[in-house]
């Protein structure tokens, strides 16, 4: 629904770009590749959009490159729609009484927020030091969020990221003043009567 929304009406395919979108639409990062040829204006947003949430690498070839600028420059103006869209999509399903709809809503505007993944490693992206390199270590030893990255003992962070002391502690730091949003919810006996 955000990819075709009237807000994009001017976003077009341009010439020679479909081979750049098909490229990014193979990426790793790429979770809901579109499955059908390449062709409207709500496909190449669609990607735009998962580009971003994925981390996906901008390809490297040659004949891609004459499209980088404007590839950036459309994904920060899908960015500048997309969470006022999100908060549009959440409040009619509010109104329609649609449970499933709204989650899936609001787990997309957290993404949307924090332009990755809600559940992605690559959340961890969002803290200050922390870039794409540094997330590949720090899931290669296993640690794949921010909570598990706050469990982490300093020493270790050093190590994985192979820094020197303080930095872990330092890290550690700003990770206590990380909003926690997470909310669980446990539902003990009911009477009925």
């Amino acid at each position: 629904m955000i990819a075709q929304a009237e807000e994009f009406r001017e976003i077009r395919l341009k010439a020679g770009e479909k081979s750049l979108y098909k490229e990014i639409n193979r990426a790793h990062g790429i979770r809901f590749p579109v499955k059908v040829d390449i062709a409207t204006p709500a496909h190449k947003i669609t990607l735009l959009i998962q580009s971003e949430l994925g981390g996906v690498d901008f390809p490297d070839g040659e004949q891609f490159q004459k499209h980088k600028f404007a590839f950036q420059q459309d994904k920060t103006f899908v960015f500048s729609h997309v969470n006022r869209l999100i908060r549009c999509v959440i409040d009619c399903q509010i109104c329609l009484a649609d449970s499933v709809a709204v989650r899936n809503a609001l787990e997309l505007a957290r993404s949307f927020g924090a332009r990755v993944w809600d559940d992605s490693p690559l959340q961890m992206k969002q803290i200050d030091q922390i870039g794409i390199v540094a997330v590949r270590k720090l899931a290669g030893a296993g640690i794949t969020s921010i909570e598990e990255l706050e469990a982490t003992e300093a020493h270790q962070i050093d190590m994985v990221l192979s820094k020197n002391p303080p930095f872990g502690i330092k890290l550690l730091s700003r990770l206590s003043e990380f909003p926690k949003l997470r909310v669980s919810v446990k539902m003990t006996g009911k009477v009925y009567k």
